[in-house]
């Protein structure tokens, strides 16, 4: 959801989840990924989409 645009909040309402929760998988994502930015995770989704 976070790939394609969403805000933490937006995230939050749709899963029904603490944004605490939401930040911290977020955190942890980006972290395992070696990716700095919600930008990173946007462009890795769309590399990924076109390797297929």
């Amino acid at each position: 959801m976070v790939a394609e645009g969403l805000t933490n909040r937006q995230v939050t309402r749709c899963l029904a989840v603490p944004s605490h929760t939401v930040s911290s998988h977020l955190w942890y994502a980006l972290t395992k990924l070696n990716i700095a930015s919600r930008v990173g995770l946007a462009r890795l989704k769309a590399a990924r989409e076109h390797a297929e």
